[in-house]
């Protein structure tokens, strides 16, 4: 059984174990370990920094995070260490400074072991768009790990480490997570600052949490949100400890069905175990209403034309002057068609000649306007609904996949169809957590992981953290 932060920091504080054995327990497992998970480990540099935890530990001068292993999703950069967001163009690539996040940990004495496989610039959805090789689901081989934080969710689910960055575009925490029966968070966006997180779409982009329950990411959650003067679109609040009411009774609270997403084509099978979970948070005091949000339907249209607008303008950087190989022979614009074939994948240059077309002068009028009209029409429902005083709801309960052939050999996976339920909360910048509520095992699959979704009110991680953890502490 995975070991929660709180128990592994508890075993450190009684001398139970040091940081430094700790560390050397996960190291050999990820040395073991044949999901693909990790890009590169920081063995000796984890080694070192575990010794210096133990000293703190001793000296009594501890957190409740030190000398607690992590790993990162490799889009966060991080100093005089390689950082790659699984591209050929980067695999080179070491950074001269730390981004935020990395920053935020390394103060609290965590120990880096390393980063963790992602798909190309995070962009994907199945982890097999990096170019160091796909990620392997955990749970079931024959099932995608899920992308693009695939393999900060498979490392988790398999017990490599107890917890993960991860980021979330247009479902890349909350996807993954439900398919490798993990617990992810993405917090409302500007919670956390994006300096040194290597951008997709700056707009949708939002650094999270995977780990094995809400307590964990609650925690973790705490330590890296907050101002910072280096990215404008950082939220100037205070800091707050969003596990401060964490066993807080649920009487009274409402919880929104949103009757478009339940008629998607639900799978059976997972009708029954969002049920279950309905039947859960009733006995726990949880009111439930059906509601509409009808703008929902947009949302893939609109994500598709604005996250490839955003992707074609953030990747123009990579024109092989500063990365890749520059030709001083050749001229910029062979430099620049030579280093984009050679070194991008098929979906990146996909998603850049689509953002191309997109903004260009005969389409700008008529896609790229109208798609920041109708992402402000999602943001506005959603701003309505939970300022609504007569419904007063607090969340909004919804799956995650609307199907079960989510998996390696299925062709005809209609994957839009199943972004559905994770894009509208990118677009309007809601948070949102992934939480899983059992298995399903047939002669198909080994160990299929259904998960469901809470999404909360801006600003509100605490209350869907409260939710999430009330849940788990059910059944546990």
């Amino acid at each position: 059984m995975n070991k929660s932060i709180i128990e592994l920091s508890n075993l450190l504080k009684k001398k139970k174990i040091s940081s430094l054995e700790l560390t050397k327990i996960y190291l050999k497992k990820i040395k073991n370990s044949k999901l693909n998970t990790f890009i590169n480990i920081n063995k000796k540099k984890s080694i070192k920094d575990a010794k210096k935890a133990d000293k703190i530990i001793y000296n009594k001068n501890n957190t409740i995070l030190t000398g607690i292993p992590i790993a990162h999703k490799d889009i966060f950069v991080t100093k005089y260490n390689k950082t790659t967001a699984g591209s050929k163009f980067l695999k080179k690539y070491i950074s001269p400074y730390d981004s935020f996040i990395i920053k935020k940990f390394n103060k609290f004495n965590m120990i880096n072991l390393g980063k963790l496989n992602c798909d190309e610039f995070a962009i994907g959805s199945d982890n097999s768009n990096s170019y160091f090789k796909k990620v392997i689901n955990y749970l079931d081989k024959l099932s995608i790990p899920g992308g693009s934080s695939g393999g900060s969710a498979s490392a988790v689910s398999a017990n490599l480490i107890p917890a993960a960055t991860a980021s979330d575009t247009g479902g890349s925490i909350i996807q993954p997570c439900s398919l490798c029966g993990v617990t992810g968070i993405k917090p409302t966006y500007g919670r956390i600052s994006r300096f040194g997180m290597i951008s997709f779409a700056s707009s949708l982009d939002q650094a999270g949490i995977i780990s094995n329950n809400a307590e964990d990411c609650g925690i973790l959650l705490s330590i890296i949100s907050g101002f910072d003067k280096n990215d404008n679109t950082s939220l100037n609040k205070n800091f707050e400890y969003f596990n401060k009411n964490l066993n807080k009774s649920l009487e009274k609270t409402i919880i929104g069905l949103p009757i478009e997403f339940f008629n998607q084509g639900l799978s059976i099978k997972i009708e029954n175990k969002i049920n279950d979970v309905i039947k859960i948070y009733k006995k726990l005091g949880v009111k439930f209403i059906d509601i509409s949000l009808k703008k929902n339907k947009i949302s893939n249209l609109t994500y598709d034309i604005l996250s490839s607008i955003e992707v074609m303008s953030n990747l123009s950087r990579y024109d092989g002057i500063k990365y890749g190989k520059y030709n001083k022979k050749k001229k910029f614009l062979k430099n620049l068609i030579y280093n984009r074939n050679f070194n991008l994948g098929k979906e990146v240059k996909k998603r850049i000649l689509k953002g191309l077309i997109y903004s260009s002068s005969k389409y700008y009028k008529n896609i790229y306007s109208k798609s920041l009209k109708f992402r402000y029409s999602i943001y506005k429902e959603y701003y309505n609904f939970f300022n609504n005083n007569i419904l007063n709801c607090n969340a909004i309960l919804i799956p995650i996949f609307s199907d079960l052939g989510y998996n390696i050999k299925s062709k005809n996976i209609n994957n839009k169809m199943n972004d559905i339920f994770t894009i509208s909360t990118n677009l309007s910048g809601l948070p949102s957590i992934s939480i899983p509520c059992g298995y399903i095992k047939n002669k198909i699959y080994k160990k299929k992981n259904i998960s469901f979704q809470i999404i909360g009110n801006y600003y509100k991680e605490n209350k869907i953290l409260n939710i999430a953890h009330k849940y788990q502490n059910f059944i546990k």
